[in-house]
């Protein structure tokens, strides 16, 4: 099965309505059609590049 690839401005919003927000992850996915585990990653990776974002 070929992964999917979500548009930046997609992702954008699901990590914007979750930390800015404070919308659970599982609304979020819901309502975006994206399984929990995929925005879990992005989330992930946001926190993750934030100490070179401060740099």
């Amino acid at each position: 099965m070929p992964k999917l690839k979500y548009q930046t401005n997609l992702k954008v919003q699901a990590i914007t309505r979750h930390f800015q927000d404070g919308e659970p992850l599982s609304s979020i996915c819901a309502d975006l059609r994206v399984p929990p585990v995929v925005c879990e990653q992005w989330c992930k990776d946001v926190i993750s590049g934030l100490p070179s974002f401060f740099a």
